[in-house]
């Protein structure tokens, strides 16, 4: 579901019946969102300007604020110019009132059929028959149309998704106690529907009332068209270190927001230590399970924590402590999508070689500031480095996949440079189910969804997304960049 503006949905649900792929949106709306009791599947939820969701799940993750996922007016415009140029087709079919049915027909591969919205007054029926793998347009003619009460079949060889009511002309559209078979393209239409259901898929101007929407996305006219799998934007969680399950540190600090699905474990720890206080304070310790803490400070923000919090000597001065409270946070759904984003990147061609040399030391070079430089080592050549330089100009962004199970960095002195940043380096360790961290400084987010991670005496400059993190280690405020796509077009 797209919306341009402002959005205002209660007991509603969207993508009920979709796959689950966590890079794309479910959801998109242009300006304000207003969400209570409902579901969204399949995808994310990203939304222009503000979000209020209350009782709202989403298996993919939080509400994304972004104005990057689909750019509105040429949209509409392109399909105000489809409708248009449907609607002055030559017509190629035909249609008939026999008594209370309309019936429309065809027997050419692409159909279109002009009819009168007056007629849905004085019929009750309407038939359409069409060959197998054969398309029709049925356009309505009229500017207030009233499309209800009335019973719609289609042949045994017309394909619901290869129809396409086309109401050009309707700046008013409204739709009760109906079943429509096929998809409706009705852009300067404001559309009121109640009572009943769309087989297919619907366009309009604004969109009101209590109708149902069935998953039978229309299929337009041109056959052999191959389109790559490619996301518009990879947004990633807005944690320095995101946990799926449990967490045991001591001695050292997470710079910015700490987040864990499990029970967390500090002893001379500090959170949030580069953060800005904010009014009202943010949420920056996030704890699913119990929480045991002592000995340290949440620096300029709340720590909510899911169970029990034992808490000794601990300083919240910017917040409060809020035990025995779901943090705002879906640790599965949010993992769900990262092993998405993991996936996909390591399905990615290299665009680039790896050097090693005669010590087993590792270079890489980026090249393009315009699409993602992506990189392919082994973590058998980790182990035995001691260095590993990422060099290429200001803008770039890097992908490092790393196969291999049980990853070990244990004293390589990484560095980046040449203008490239850490904030665009990725290491996406997604084989890895053990991993160790050791006298590095590691520079880049690690993308470790489901590697248990042994971390000390050394640091990362990025963030951290893993199942399980116990030892020392710091990390640093380094957030990853969202990645936008110029995704080619399809091939027809």
């Amino acid at each position: 579901m797209a919306v341009g503006d402002d959005a205002n949905l209660s007991n509603y649900e969207v993508g009920t019946l979709l796959p689950t792929n966590c890079l794309t949106y479910t959801l998109v709306v242009g300006n304000d969102i207003t969400y209570a009791n409902g579901n969204v599947a399949g995808g994310m939820i990203a939304y222009g300007n503000t979000a209020s969701l209350t009782s709202v799940t989403d298996e993919c993750g939080t509400a994304v604020q972004t104005s990057n996922v689909l750019n509105f007016a040429p949209i509409m415009n392109g399909l105000v110019s489809v409708s248009s140029s449907i609607a002055q087709a030559p017509q190629q079919g035909s249609s008939q009132q026999y008594y209370s049915t309309l019936e429309i027909s065809g027997v050419a591969q692409i159909n279109y059929v002009t009819i009168s919205s007056d007629l849905f007054s004085q019929v009750t029926a309407i038939t359409v028959n069409i060959p197998a793998d054969s398309w029709i347009f049925i356009t309505v003619t009229g500017s207030d149309v009233k499309f209800a009460e009335l019973d719609i079949t289609l042949s045994a060889t017309t394909n619901v998704s290869y129809v396409l009511w086309n109401f050009a002309q309707a700046s008013e559209l409204e739709l009760y106690g109906i079943s429509v078979k096929g998809s409706l393209l009705a852009p300067l239409a404001a559309i009121q529907f109640d009572n009943g259901n769309i087989d297919g898929s619907i366009c309009g101007s604004s969109f009101n009332g209590t109708g149902e929407l069935h998953l039978y996305p229309y299929v337009p006219p041109t056959t052999g068209c191959t389109c790559p799998i490619c996301p518009k934007q990879i947004l990633f969680p807005n944690y320095t270190f995101l946990v799926q399950t449990t967490v045991n540190l001591t001695n050292t600090d997470c710079q910015g927001r700490f987040a864990a699905g499990g029970d967390v474990q500090l002893y001379n720890y500090a959170i949030g230590t580069m953060l800005v206080t904010s009014s009202p304070p943010e949420n920056i310790l996030l704890v699913g399970g119990n929480l045991n803490f002592t000995n340290g400070e949440v620096h300029c923000g709340n720590a909510v924590i899911g169970g029990t919090a034992t808490v000794v000597n601990v300083g919240i001065p910017n917040g409060e402590l809020e035990p025995n409270t779901p943090p705002p946070i879906h640790f599965h759904a949010d993992f769900v999508y990262l092993s998405e984003v993991s996936k996909y990147f390591s399905g990615l061609a290299s665009t680039g070689s790896v050097g090693i040399d005669s010590n087993g030391d590792i270079s890489m070079t980026a090249t393009s500031t315009s699409s993602l430089n992506v990189f392919s080592i082994s973590s058998s050549s980790l182990t035995t480095a001691t260095a590993w330089q990422i060099s290429g100009p200001e803008g770039a962004y890097v992908i490092v996949n790393v196969e291999g199970s049980n990853v070990s960095l244990d004293g390589i002195d990484m560095t980046v440079t040449g203008g490239i940043k850490n904030t665009t380096v990725i290491l996406n360790f997604y084989d890895a189910s053990a991993m160790t961290i050791e006298a590095t400084s590691v520079q880049g987010t690690v993308l470790a969804v489901d590697a248990n991670v042994y971390f000390t005496n050394g640091n990362v400059d990025g963030s951290m997304y893993c199942n399980s993190v116990y030892g020392d280690g710091e990390i640093h405020l380094a957030l990853p960049l969202p990645i936008n796509f110029n995704c080619p077009p399809c091939d027809c």
